[in-house]
């Protein structure tokens, strides 16, 4: 989605999507989508949810020990 820039529609779906890994208690979906959605937020300039959303993967990497996510947001 994001490279045909349809970034709103991908925004929507990434929101979906982070919905269901959390009523799935899944973390490695959650601190992955959570990752992306923050960089797609960035780049339509939302940049106060994009750090928030940020600091939240990181903060879920720690959590889960998933230090190759924790890298990747650094």
């Amino acid at each position: 989605m994001t490279d045909s820039g349809h970034y709103e529609e991908a925004q929507g779906y990434y929101e979906e999507a982070l919905t269901l890994a959390r009523e799935l208690d899944d973390p490695v979906a959650e601190t992955g989508i959570t990752g992306n959605l923050g960089y797609l937020l960035l780049v339509l300039g939302q940049v106060e949810r994009a750090q928030d959303l940020t600091r939240q993967a990181i903060a879920l990497s720690v959590k889960h020990g998933f230090d190759g996510h924790r890298a990747a947001y650094m």
